[in-house]
């Protein structure tokens, strides 16, 4: 299934990036000599990257339910830090725009039910007296 391999790899891309993102973000430099760039808190980003590490995780092992469970937490983290103000306003946008893709990407695709059988081992039917 090329096309579910395919999702797969775009989503696990969009993983990637917001965690990239938050990575970068939380990471600032320490050289008086470049102007300030806004980060995460620490914490913050520690937090919204191992949801985003969760996704892919998710994705890589083919469980794309809980893969959407684990975008739509790091879409509420993400709106939640937001709404309280832990996100610089620089960072706002790209952020909730990368966990909103994320999330809006991931279509819960549940695995086929594995059967040993097809339930009664006896076909219902006409006895084949008086028909």
């Amino acid at each position: 299934m090329t096309t579910t391999r395919a999702k797969r790899t775009a989503s696990r891309g969009s993983a990637a990036l917001v965690l990239a993102a938050v990575v970068l973000a939380g990471c600032g430099g320490h050289s008086s000599h470049r102007t300030a760039q806004p980060k995460l808190q620490r914490a913050l980003a520690q937090q919204l990257a191992t949801l985003s590490e969760r996704v892919a995780e998710k994705l890589d092992a083919g469980d794309s339910c809980s893969a959407l469970v684990a975008a739509n937490a790091l879409q509420s983290q993400t709106i939640a830090a937001v709404n309280g103000h832990k996100v610089p306003d620089a960072l706002k946008e790209p952020l909730m725009s990368a966990a909103t893709e994320l999330a809006s990407r991931i279509q819960c695709a549940p695995a086929p039910p594995h059967h040993k059988g097809h339930g009664k081992s006896k076909h219902k039917g006409h006895g084949g007296e008086g028909d």
